[in-house]
């Protein structure tokens, strides 16, 4: 039994994890996997963003020492590195907004340039007379105020929108982008949103401003987001099996039983259950069976399912005739609990 196991994880030698969308939730061979594959020949996912929001903690957004703050925090962006590589390295390339890069805020009005917006002696006159459509401003300003000109009165935040290059490449069954998720984590950390103000109902990046609040929001964090509740859970789920297993232990006869302990029992059976899951996932293995979130799971189900299968032996043991011989007795107790759990055996692997 030991050498077909030890044979059946041999299996984990062909691991292979897939992780990607398109792979997992759209069934292969079909046209849509067809039709997505032909436009992204033409159209390949081509871009990254971030997007920094700023919220006036008091007064006016559009007021000059705002203003100059926000710029003074564009400057910092310009200045992060990742690897060698900055902004201008990683963005996608827009000219004639004042900035090489292709950035969306009102801050273009005066090129980001520090020394322009201070010289300027009506930023509020500047912005107005900068051209942008009605929509623009709505859309790079927060809660603002326009006259029946379309010129902006007043505004309560400020958003910086940067695109970038997408460097996707395929790392096994993911995509990934070492260089554009590397440079975000940065941008991140330096904003203060890896260690977040928090009050009851919401947090902010804790980036130090007397004029305002940031928020942000990059490509990386839903992944960001996601990981971490899922590393929540792990305690929990690691819990979950000690829970089991102690139960398992308490229902086989009692732990501190002199006579009818079976803890020791109990962990031979944890030890089979574990063997047989690990030969399961080998001999899916060696078949080129993909590893996938779904599987992650599996382990849980299939201890549920093995301690049930030793209460039904167990159970079955104990109504058998204590004079009998050993032999005779799980020779019984088997033979009843065999059918059970054949039956059992046989819907799970239907459904699962």
């Amino acid at each position: 039994s030991m050498l077909l196991v030890l044979a059946c994880c041999g299996g984990f030698s062909q691991f292979n994890a897939e992780s990607r969308a398109d792979k997992l939730w759209i069934p292969q061979g079909t046209r849509a996997q067809d039709d997505e594959a032909a436009y992204t020949v033409h159209f390949p996912p081509g871009s990254r963003f971030v997007n920094i929001l700023l919220e006036a903690k008091t007064g006016d957004a559009l007021a000059k020492p705002f203003l100059e703050d926000a710029l003074a925090l564009h400057n910092k962006v310009e200045e992060l590195s990742y690897e060698g590589t900055n902004l201008r390295g990683i963005c996608i390339e827009q000219s004639g907004n004042g900035h090489p890069c292709f950035i969306t805020s009102v801050l273009g009005a005066w090129e980001y340039n520090n020394v322009t917006l201070a010289a300027d002696t009506n930023p509020l006159a500047t912005l107005n007379g900068a051209g942008y459509s009605d929509e623009t401003l709505r859309r790079m300003l927060g809660s603002a105020t326009l006259d029946a000109a379309g010129n902006v009165q007043i505004a309560k935040a400020l958003s910086i929108t940067y695109l970038n290059q997408l460097n996707r490449k395929l790392d096994g069954g993911d995509y990934s982008d070492p260089v554009g998720e590397g440079w975000e984590e940065v941008l991140l950390d330096m904003l203060g949103c890896n260690n977040p103000d928090c009050t009851d109902d919401m947090c902010t990046c804790s980036y130090a401003s007397e004029y305002f609040t940031v928020y942000a929001m990059a490509t990386r964090s839903w992944s960001d987001a996601f990981g971490e509740v899922i590393q929540g859970d792990v305690g929990l789920i690691n819990a979950a099996f000690m829970i089991m297993i102690f139960y398992l232990i308490l229902n086989l006869g009692g732990l501190c039983h002199k006579i009818n302990s079976r803890a020791l029992l109990a962990f031979g059976c944890v030890l089979v259950i574990v063997a047989a899951g690990a030969s399961g996932y080998g001999l899916a293995m060696w078949l080129q069976f993909d590893f996938t979130p779904v599987h992650s799971v599996l382990p849980f189900v299939i201890l549920g399912i093995g301690v049930d299968d030793a209460f039904v032996i167990m159970n079955a043991l104990d109504r058998t005739d204590p004079t009998l011989s050993v032999t005779e007795r799980m020779a019984q107790a088997v033979s009843h609990a065999g059918v059970s759990i054949m039956v059992t055996s046989l819907t799970d692997f239907v459904a699962f």
